[in-house]
């Protein structure tokens, strides 16, 4: 999560708050389904 959100920090600090939490979701449910893909192989 902290390379996407670092990634993406100079785009949050454009947007607002609500913005920035979706970003924190998305990235977090990108690295749980990551996860979930290596545990498969």
């Amino acid at each position: 999560m902290q390379v996407c959100y670092k990634n993406n920090k100079s785009f949050l600090l454009k947007y607002n708050k609500l913005h920035a939490i979706l970003i924190q979701k998305y990235c977090a449910f990108k690295k749980v389904q990551n996860q979930k893909f290596w545990r498969l192989l």
